[in-house]
């Protein structure tokens, strides 16, 4: 009896302790990522599962333009592999896509296209406080641009889309890879003088690795299990991060609509 006395106390003790140990915990957890994002000017975001719904623009283009997404797949997996260049990759891809489609058809993709859920309330207050806002995206240039238009974002890298006279993709211009997406991001720091632990980085996989070890600040969505140790933030969603900039990042003016400049002018 006095045994079972002593385990049932042990027992109360423990799940009072708990709690309190776990909110301690959490606290700090809070308390970094506050401490992490006070510094920063600048919040630098892939685009693709991301800021939108849609984890990749390309195989959403050749899904359903062309239904063959199976297609795209593999050829995804032989750049992963390193079986072809970006290059070869975007070029392979757009051959799929036959016949050749008109700029009108990207146009209504751009129309459907979903942010995730906190995407504008996000860069808004962001815009609010001063800090900066980009994309650099692997993705399609139209769905770039499309997107920092409506929410608001200053400068975008993407890869642009090349439309003949009667508007029919003729080709692509390859303006961002794996393999340049962390010196874009270098170079954009540099020409509009923001340090490197003045810069913030939010990716969703591990093509976002190195852009995200290199800024000051790197975050990751918790969905990307195997790369939560190379991130300093992990959100669940960009809700998350927006509380954590409210909390670091007062307001202290309305914010001007930003003027766009695409890779091309920020050459």
């Amino acid at each position: 009896m006095l045994q079972r006395v002593k385990k049932f106390l042990c027992d109360l003790y423990l799940s009072m302790k708990e709690p309190r140990w776990r909110k301690r915990q959490a606290a700090r957890v809070i308390d970094n990522k506050i401490r992490l994002s006070r510094g920063i000017k600048m919040v630098v975001f892939d685009l693709d599962g991301t800021l939108t719904r849609c984890p990749n623009s390309w195989r959403l283009v050749t899904e359903k333009y062309a239904g063959m997404q199976r297609v795209s797949e593999k050829i995804f997996r032989d750049y992963a592999d390193g079986r072809m260049d970006a290059r070869q990759l975007y070029e392979n891809t757009i051959n799929l896509w036959s016949p050749r489609p008109h700029r009108d058809f990207f146009t209504g993709i751009c129309k459907n296209l979903e942010f995730n859920r906190g995407a504008a309330d996000l860069v808004g207050y962001l815009k609010k406080t001063g800090i900066e806002t980009a994309v650099i995206s692997t993705g399609i240039g139209v769905f770039a641009e499309y997107a920092s238009s409506r929410l608001g974002i200053r400068h975008f890298f993407a890869n642009t889309l090349v439309f003949d006279a009667d508007g029919i993709l003729s080709g692509v211009q390859v303006n961002v890879t794996l393999d340049t997406k962390k010196s874009i991001l270098e170079d954009l720091s540099k020409k509009i003088g923001i340090a490197q632990n003045e810069v913030m980085f939010v990716g969703d996989n591990a093509y976002d690795l190195e852009p995200v070890r290199w800024a000051g600040a790197g975050v990751f969505f918790d969905n990307a299990n195997l790369h939560k140790t190379k991130a300093d933030i992990i959100i669940s969603s960009l809700e998350d991060l927006l509380g954590i900039f409210k909390k670091s990042h007062p307001p202290t003016c309305n914010g001007a609509e930003p003027e766009l400049f695409s890779l091309t002018q920020n050459k």
